[in-house]
């Protein structure tokens, strides 16, 4: 669900999300602000 929600505020084609990789134990993080702005701050950052 989450590469899906992503690769639809990054806009890419949804047919694509799978390309997204979100490893496992690594975090993911993005900001959306009031007017619907989307950043994706970090994908896949282990923590050290």
């Amino acid at each position: 669900m989450n590469r899906l929600y992503m690769a639809y505020k990054l806009g890419m084609p949804l047919r694509n999300y799978r390309q997204l990789v979100q490893h496992n134990s690594a975090i993911t993080f993005f900001t959306l602000n009031a007017e619907g702005l989307f950043t994706l701050e970090y994908l896949n950052t282990k923590l050290k």
